[in-house]
């Protein structure tokens, strides 16, 4: 033979006896005899499995964590709530990351209600950075989450606001929530912690995200986003 091959049995004149490939693709192996393993379809990966023959097998690449978009909303101009429902089974998610980027017309509070759940069981910290400092303030007793307030919004005023709600693996009560919000103008930002201990039924079935008063700007994009887990 003119060419040798990786897994031969010697690489002396006389001793190869190995073989050539000769469909692309094919990678060469060796159980208790050498042989020539086809090459897979297409996105597949070569992955070892006692069970075949070869001890090899090509198999379609399964990511059990994966990061779903699950719906892009944008306002009109003439919206000031909107709400997330959806078909996909909520408990194949443990996460939820919200994104809104756009503005406000006038000053408001950019809130977020799960459940439709507006009873006063909403707690949160707020840490508020302007002109060099930091102001923390404890909220509890709201039926909401909040977001982003008067400080970020004062009106007009283009934000954005990074949102994650994290669900108890049990049984998803008591959704915890955190979220950075920012205004575009200047250097002022906002951060959020919180929970709610009035989601009763055990799965999350919606997602508002509100507005105070006035309506958002044209063009205020809304993006939600769910951890798909196994």
């Amino acid at each position: 033979m003119g060419k040798r091959l990786i897994g031969s049995v010697g690489l002396k004149p006389g001793t190869d006896t190995g073989f050539d490939l000769d469909e692309k693709g094919q990678i060469h192996g060796y159980t208790d005899t050498q042989f020539a393993l086809p090459v897979g379809d297409d996105n597949q990966v070569l992955t070892s499995l006692a069970s075949e023959a070869s001890g090899l097998k090509w198999a379609t690449l399964t990511d059990t964590n994966t990061l779903d978009l699950l719906d892009v909303h944008t306002a009109t101009g003439t919206e000031n709530t909107y709400t997330f429902t959806s078909n996909e089974d909520f408990d194949d998610y443990s996460n939820f990351i919200v994104i809104v980027q756009g503005g406000a017309t006038a000053s408001l509070q950019l809130q977020m209600i799960l459940n439709g759940n507006t009873t006063s069981n909403h707690a949160f910290s707020r840490e508020y950075y302007a002109s060099g400092s930091i102001t923390v303030t404890d909220v509890s007793s709201t039926a909401y989450y909040e977001l982003a307030s008067t400080n970020i919004i004062a009106g007009a005023n283009s934000i954005y606001a990074q949102v994650e709600i994290r669900l108890n693996d049990n049984d998803e009560k008591y959704a915890q929530y955190f979220c950075n919000s920012q205004y575009y103008g200047g250097v002022r930002w906002e951060r959020y912690y919180g929970m709610n201990s009035g989601i009763g039924t055990g799965d999350l079935s919606s997602i508002q995200i509100k507005t105070s008063t006035s309506t958002w700007i044209a063009g205020t994009r809304i993006c939600i986003y769910g951890y798909k887990t196994a």
